[in-house]
């Protein structure tokens, strides 16, 4: 009789850890297709000593800890379509460079469609959110 009980419970468990990793499953692809994917590799912004934002011949280096983070949260906006091929490679608009503690520098280079990335052009998930966001908040344009 324990037996049994102890290969329904088992049983249960097993259902319900293959149930989990279905529904994680389809959740990542879910939030990947319809949201976009991330740039890996961003440092955080207790790494990054300085940033360097330019905007077509303007450029506004950061150095306050609060600007610093806020660079670093606009990288969030640089989601692309995995799926999607990158358009005629343009000129970017707006380049954010961040630069590490110990002086490595990590780049990021966006036009109002593709966002380049560690060399390649990607097509962005929702266009032109990332340039006029970065116009807000570091460059005073009437555009």
């Amino acid at each position: 009789m324990e037996s049994r009980a102890k290969k329904i419970i088992r049983g249960v468990l097993l259902t319900l850890l293959q149930t989990a990793i279905v529904a994680g499953l389809v959740l990542g692809i879910r939030i990947l297709w319809m949201d976009g994917m991330i740039l890996t590799g961003i440092p955080s912004a207790d790494e990054v000593a300085k940033v360097t934002v330019s905007y077509l011949d303007q450029v506004q280096e950061l150095t306050d800890p609060d600007e610093i983070a806020r660079a670093v949260q606009l990288a969030g906006f640089l989601k692309y379509d995995l799926l999607a091929e990158a358009g005629e490679s343009g000129t970017p608009l707006v380049t954010i460079c961040y630069i590490r503690a110990d002086g490595r520098q990590v780049s990021a280079a966006a036009d109002p469609e593709t966002v380049w990335w560690k060399g390649q052009a990607r097509r962005l998930k929702e266009p032109e959110i990332f340039i006029s966001l970065t116009k807000g908040f570091f460059f005073n344009t009437e555009d």
